[in-house]
């Protein structure tokens, strides 16, 4: 695995590329949130998307040179004793299952949330549905923690219903016509 360290230049308002600095930057924070997995301020990266990071971020380093700000993108490689590697990866079923826990609570009404539209928190439940399910295989965290993991599972199942229907419900009824023919 790989963690990766973002220092992107401070965004002052009276910046002249102000707008271009966030931008690049909310680009590439969103890459890493889709694909990598954040515990506080590190991002541990997996290693299939390796070399998709590794090039936005050769071509991001080349943007920014270009219009004269020095960014610090590294993505290192790490092995970790196996204790710890156990404790990272119980960390991250703990992450997983915790938001993934949130978005239930909020589902249910148990925690409502300030913006009464839920369609945002739908499509995070949504994305991260799948990113839980993919770190189950990319950190192999069935195999170190099978009984956990069905917990995760469960959860996946009865939060995976709760989005369905929402994301039904915001489509709207459908309507079907016989066609005369």
């Amino acid at each position: 695995m790989y963690l990766v360290l973002l220092d992107f230049p401070a965004e002052g308002e009276s910046d002249p590329n102000f707008d271009w600095l966030r931008g690049q930057r909310k680009g590439i924070e969103r890459f890493c949130d889709d694909r990598c997995f954040r515990i506080g301020n590190f991002c541990v990266l997996p290693e299939p998307y390796f070399s998709s990071l590794d090039s936005l971020l050769r071509k991001a380093r080349g943007e920014y040179r270009a219009r004269g700000y020095a960014p610090i993108f590294r993505i290192l490689r790490v092995s970790f004793p196996e204790a710890e590697y156990a404790e990272l990866r119980w960390l991250m079923l703990d992450g997983i299952l915790a938001r993934l826990e949130g978005y239930l609570k909020i589902l249910d009404g148990e925690n409502p949330p300030e913006d009464p539209d839920l369609s945002d928190l739908v499509q995070w439940a949504s994305r991260d549905l799948i990113k839980a399910s993919e770190s189950v295989l990319l950190f192999q965290l069935d195999k170190a923690f099978p009984e956990r993991v069905n917990e995760l599972y469960d959860l996946i199942d009865i939060l995976s219903e709760k989005v369905a229907d929402r994301e039904a419900f915001a489509l709207g009824p459908v309507v079907v016509r016989k066609v005369e023919g």
